[in-house]
């Protein structure tokens, strides 16, 4: 009988950490510094740096709390190209170079929920990619050249 329990048990374990959800993100409460004219402010993020993570982003999320995002982290340097397939939220895009200077704003791209979803893609390399409200990059100030920090 308590062979019984114990292998009972291990399969039990087993079989919860196979529910594990893969595509939660690695961080939580991680913050993105934008530094502007208009001075600084911090983005609080969720930084997703696998496949399935990036692939999922924010689908299907209804709303995305003020002052927080998604910060995507890539192996190197590309030219990157995101789409809003199944994103209710509209959304400015920030891509940032190695160093985490603004390469390139995408401002309020538009939810997409069938195909064909446009694609934004940016027009020089980058690695990571921030991702929050539409108008944030504006109300803050922000412009190609900016520099950012990352807080873990």
């Amino acid at each position: 009988m308590k062979r019984f329990f114990l292998v009972t048990l291990a399969f039990g374990a087993l079989a919860l950490s196979a529910c594990g959800v893969p595509d939660q993100p690695k961080e939580h409460g991680s913050a993105v510094i934008l530094n502007t004219q208009k001075g600084r402010t911090e983005i609080i993020v969720d930084i997703v740096d696998k496949a399935p993570e990036r692939t999922k982003g924010l689908m299907f999320k209804e709303a995305l709390p003020a002052g927080s995002g998604m910060f995507f982290v890539f192996d190197g340097e590309d030219q990157l190209s995101f789409w809003m397939k199944n994103t209710l939220i509209p959304l400015d895009m920030i891509f940032f170079d190695k160093d985490y200077k603004v390469v390139e704003i995408v401002k309020n791209a538009v939810p997409c929920k069938k195909d064909p979803c446009k694609a934004y893609p940016s027009d020089r390399p980058a690695k990571y990619v921030l991702e929050v409200n539409a108008g944030t990059s504006d109300n803050i100030g922000l412009k190609e050249g900016d520099k950012a920090e990352l807080s873990i």
